[in-house]
């Protein structure tokens, strides 16, 4: 009777032990993940039917999005701290291959700090790594999570103009209307300047002032990034020519070259002046500042 009776606790001890594994499970996940339509590979678990995502992983997918936000450490409080609207700082190690294994979570409650205040975000712990629940990020953070049951896709959205929303022509369209504000020949030199770029406080002046005030507002508080690409110039785009003496804002693009405007060109407004794709190539410097997403 006695061995019975062990038999039967051990019994029951394994059953509980599987129910507590099987009910918290960490399995990789398998949907596709559009971020703003984008395909994206993310590192994440379902764990009860609800996906978690590595916070910095999240931060470096939504860091070229209106939708981004930075990540710190308060040591002194252990706390993370987020600051929505600011860039985030790449430390390495974000968007590591999905492993396609199991894994067992473990709760964690990590103190949030989000533009000050304190807030909750359900959590786990996996491999040494916090994985939050992406809704309750989207939530706090204030980017759309939504499900695609028939294409198996989770879908993310920062409630944005995309590359693909965001065409050329409407672009275009945002520059030309400047001309009005500031016509051909209107006087411009190195004393203008202006003093908001992308949302930030930073001074620009001359003929970086003339493209950046084009540049916003063809582009609002987007972020910028920057190659040397000829061949992936677009209308928008800010150059750096004359071996990074000059900037200049493109208003067309074909494959004989560009059009561009411009401040500061003979102390003065200049719009339509042509650049050939050859005169870009032997630019030495060339520096594109592209705002597309």
């Amino acid at each position: 009777m006695m061995m019975i009776k062990k038999v039967l606790i051990l019994a029951i001890a394994l059953a509980m032990l599987c129910g507590v594994v099987t009910a918290h499970a960490a399995v990789s996940t398998s949907s596709a993940v559009l971020v703003n339509g984008t395909p994206v590979a993310f590192e994440a678990y379902n764990i009860d039917g609800n996906n978690y995502f590595k916070l910095r992983d999240v931060a470096y997918t939504l860091n070229d999005t209106s939708g981004r936000f930075a990540i710190g450490w308060d040591a002194k409080d252990e706390a993370i701290l987020l600051t929505t609207g600011e860039i985030y700082t790449i430390v390495g190690g974000e968007m590591a291959a999905p492993s396609g294994a199991q894994a067992e979570p473990l709760p964690a409650n990590p103190t949030i700090v989000l533009n000050g205040e304190t807030v909750s975000i359900k959590a786990y712990n996996i491999g040494g790594n916090n994985y939050f629940m992406l809704r309750d990020l989207g939530a706090a953070l204030g980017f759309r999570v939504s499900w695609d049951e028939a294409n198996d896709t989770i879908l993310i959205d920062t409630g944005e103009e995309t590359v693909d929303a965001l065409s050329e022509s409407a672009v275009y369209d945002k520059l030309i209307a400047f001309k009005e504000q500031f016509p051909q020949g209107m006087p411009w030199g190195n004393e203008q300047f202006y003093g908001e770029y992308k949302g930030y406080r930073i001074l620009l002046f001359g003929c970086t002032a003339f493209a950046g005030r084009l540049s916003d507002g063809a582009f609002g508080d987007l972020p910028s990034r920057f190659h040397s690409d000829v061949g992936a110039i677009k209308v928008g785009d800010t150059l750096r020519i004359n071996n990074d003496t000059h900037s200049v804002i493109v208003l067309a693009v074909d494959e004989t070259g560009v059009v561009i405007a411009e401040g500061n060109y003979n102390w003065a407004v200049n719009w339509g002046r042509k650049i050939s794709t050859a005169e870009l190539r032997a630019q030495p410097g060339l520096t594109v500042e592209t705002r597309y997403p």
